[in-house]
């Protein structure tokens, strides 16, 4: 496997890797590749933290009113 790092055409499998939704046998080659690439293991490291980060982000709530105070300023822009 050519490193998804390095050659671009492969970047896909890096994102669909961590996302989860590469077939079975093709994460399990990927999964040998991460064994002796750094750059690959440090890229999945990072989008697992991203993940874990976002997952546990929680929006702000908003005021019942807010879509009547949102159209009241466009309108008067």
């Amino acid at each position: 496997m050519k490193c998804p790092v390095q050659f671009e055409e492969n970047s896909e499998i890096l994102l669909d890797y961590c996302a989860g939704k590469l077939l079975p046998e093709t994460a399990a080659q990927f999964e040998m590749h991460l064994q002796a690439c750094p750059d690959c293991r440090s890229f999945r490291e990072a989008q697992k933290s991203t993940w874990e980060t976002l997952d546990a982000w929680e929006p702000a709530t908003i005021s019942p009113d807010f879509d009547r105070k949102l159209y009241a300023r466009i309108e008067e822009h």
